[in-house]
């Protein structure tokens, strides 16, 4: 969280709508959190106003002085931004620093370094996390296929497969556009292609004392940008996988940690 703490939470503002919204209302009641939901006029009689202790209106839920606004005025201690909408976005966080608001998501900067691809790596890198092998510039005849990816954004916006080097150059110029266009952020570089890869996920909850709680890995099949298949919990090699991610523990509020492991011949082989 990236707030001080407080003593004792007493009201969360959700900034968000829908299934997510109703899901950490739900949460709270349990908790004896009372609750604050947002709206905008199309969403005036929506679920998750009535589940939501009291409800604020608001025009936008992407407008982050309006939401802080909200906080102040129903009194709300801590800010839920659920997925989505500004759950990834650093100012927001900020904001709630600024405003003395707990944020109940990362610190600004952590948001802003794994937003950042090539930054998330080194980091990770510095962690002792293996990581995909990545070039800046033209990478080795031998390590084709490669992928073109945006340093910043996702949804596989600004990623191009590469299977032989002369194609290189023009994949690069056109994922830079795309990045460009999407994330205002031109910046690409070059991956190892996974060609048969599986999806391993973790989710990780730990709290300002440290305290953690750790949820099984998620298996699932990955193809090019897009995950086509969950199972859980995973299978495999995600258990060893699985084993080393529970040994870190320098892991602070909500953490989805992914690994990609290849496959091999053998369903029941693979490497990270």
């Amino acid at each position: 969280m990236s707030s001080a703490p407080k003593d004792k939470t007493r009201k969360v503002l959700i900034a968000n709508r829908g299934e997510i919204a109703i899901r950490i209302a739900y949460t709270l009641r349990e908790m004896g959190i009372e609750t604050v939901a947002v709206f905008t006029d199309a969403d005036e009689h929506a679920l998750h106003t009535r589940v939501a202790n009291e409800a604020h209106a608001i025009t936008s839920y992407l407008d982050i002085a309006e939401i802080i606004r909200a906080a102040k005025a129903t009194g709300a201690d801590a800010i839920h931004p659920g997925y989505g909408f500004l759950s990834e976005n650093a100012a927001l966080s900020a904001a709630c620093e600024e405003a003395d608001i707990v944020f109940i998501g990362p610190t600004p900067d952590t948001i802003r370094r794994m937003g950042d691809k090539l930054e998330s790596k080194r980091v990770m890198e510095a962690a002792g996390v293996p990581v995909v092998p990545t070039w800046n510039g033209t990478p080795p005849d031998s390590e084709y296929p490669v992928l073109v990816k945006a340093v910043g954004g996702g949804g596989g916006k600004g990623m191009r497969l590469v299977e032989r080097p002369a194609d290189l150059s023009n994949a690069m110029a056109s994922a830079s556009r795309e990045a460009a266009a999407a994330f205002n952020d031109d910046r690409v570089f070059v991956e190892k292609y996974i060609r048969r890869p599986r999806h391993i996920e973790f989710q990780i909850l730990g709290d300002l004392e440290l305290r953690q709680c750790f949820g099984g890995g998620l298996g699932g099949g990955r193809q090019f940008a897009g995950l086509v298949l969950v199972l859980s919990p995973g299978t495999h090699a995600e258990a060893q996988a699985q084993r080393e991610e529970h040994d870190r523990p320098d892991l602070v509020s909500a953490h989805s940690s992914p690994h990609l492991v290849e496959k091999h011949e053998s369903p029941a082989e693979g490497k990270l």
